[in-house]
């Protein structure tokens, strides 16, 4: 027969704890199930101890007022009202703790501690708005801004903006390849590094500083948010980064198209191309291909599709409110790469056994000092 102590602080294994950050139930694994059995067992020692006090206490002042002549005239007399309140109380308080014992379940434990993340070199870090945040987000999760249905779903309404990635080309998956780590729970998304405006400059600034560092072998094109751009109902020219080609020669429009962006900007990015010779490949520097998680990060960042035309569908889709934007009939399968904002957070997430080898890629891609990585383990100097 069990006693009281294992009833109170034992637990079944096979129930459900609850995930106090996202509000779940999950499994407790054995070093979740341990902690929570020594919490357990804390509170009931503790709760006894608590108890006795209480208990012995309520039990000498009840003796003192009906048992002495002293008490029934001192105290009885004088103080009853709060002789009553102490004695109420502590039976309140009693029940209180050994109910608490029953109610406690095991908690899940965070895999890493939550520290802010280190920036690029005069870089700084900021809050991630949430409208880039919600894109980033509802990128992995839907085909477009507007929730509509593809022309070959047989399903109607909003609810089919959901299953529309099943290839999960734009998630990040955990070990198990299941859970997708990028939602709104989680934390990677809530800051991002950005080039400081007090080293910088502005953003025009840091691209013609970039242009004469590296002239045309890191070319960085300006973006805006679709939801900021006033581009969205026409194409811009091919030098800009945009899809037109028939305003390669009209200066006038040129001028304009580049003041208009530059006023705009929100983003400077930098396209990839195909390998010629590994045609399933891309590279942003030549003669170097590009990781499968740069290119993953590229899209997660960008929130964007390759196209925003959905097969056996003709009606334009919108991007999403936060997504890199360029002009109208621009498509992104040149994998655009932010190059002026860093999510420390995802970088992590796409890493291979803890090391910085994507790190390292994105800032020799994009041009970043980054002197807190270790980007060349292996020479000694």
């Amino acid at each position: 027969m069990s006693s009281y102590k294992d009833i109170a602080w034992g637990y079944d294994e096979e129930s459900l704890g609850l995930d106090t950050e996202t509000k779940l139930k999950f499994i407790p694994n054995e070093k979740e199930l341990k902690l929570f059995k020594e919490e357990k067992s804390n509170m009931y020692k503790g709760t006894w101890m608590i108890c006795l006090v209480y208990g012995i206490s309520a039990i000498a002042l009840l003796g003192v007022v009906f048992l002495t002549d002293w008490g029934k005239k001192y105290v009885y007399d004088k103080f009853l009202p709060a002789v009553l309140t102490y004695v109420i109380g502590a039976i309140i308080i009693i029940i209180y703790l050994i109910l608490s014992i029953f109610a406690l379940q095991p908690r899940k434990i965070k895999n890493e501690f939550d520290v802010m993340p280190v920036c690029p070199d005069y870089w700084k870090l900021e809050t991630v708005s949430k409208s880039r945040k919600d894109s980033i987000i509802n990128n992995t999760i839907k085909y477009d801004g507007d929730g509509k249905c593809p022309s070959y779903s047989l399903e109607k309404g909003e609810s089919c903006s959901l299953n529309v990635n099943s290839n999960n080309e734009y998630s990040i998956k955990d070990s198990t390849g299941k859970i997708d780590i990028v939602t709104k729970h989680g934390s990677e998304l809530n800051h991002k590094c950005v080039p400081d405006p007090m080293v910088f400059g502005s953003l025009t600034e840091y691209s013609s500083m970039n242009d004469n560092l590296f002239k045309s072998k890191n070319k960085l094109y300006m973006a805006s948010e679709f939801n900021k751009s006033t581009s969205t109902n026409e194409s811009i020219d091919q030098d800009l980064g945009g899809n037109a080609s028939n305003t390669k020669n009209d200066e006038i429009i040129n001028k304009a198209q580049k003041s208009r962006l530059i006023n705009e900007a929100m983003f400077l990015y930098k396209e990839s191309k195909q390998n010629n010779v590994n045609t399933d490949k891309r590279q942003y520097i030549d003669g170097y291909d590009a990781s499968d998680e740069l290119l993953k990060y590229a899209k997660l960042t960008g929130a964007y599709k390759s196209d925003w035309k959905r097969p056996g569908d003709t009606s334009e889709n919108s991007p999403f409110g936060g997504s890199l934007f360029v002009d109208k009939t621009k498509k992104y399968e040149k994998y655009p790469l932010i190059c002026n904002e860093v999510y420390p957070g995802l970088l992590d997430k796409l890493e291979k056994d803890g090391k910085d080898d994507l790190k390292c890629e994105l800032s020799k891609t994009c041009g970043i000092s980054w002197s807190k990585l270790d980007c060349y383990p292996n020479n000694i100097e």
